[in-house]
């Protein structure tokens, strides 16, 4: 009995950590994207810059 509820942890700290990369991965790909897109806004303005 003992045994099942240690392989029960086990599973459930695995998922844990899995979800917890994700949200890494996640949180790494959102950071990402927001620098891309500051760095699309500020390319843009300097084109505007240098057309005026």
């Amino acid at each position: 009995m003992m045994r099942n509820t240690n392989l029960q942890i086990e599973i459930s700290t695995l998922t844990m950590l899995r979800y917890a990369a994700l949200a890494g991965f996640g949180f790494t790909l959102g950071i990402l994207g927001v620098a891309e897109v500051v760095w699309i806004l500020w390319a843009l303005v300097q084109a505007v810059k240098g057309l005026l």
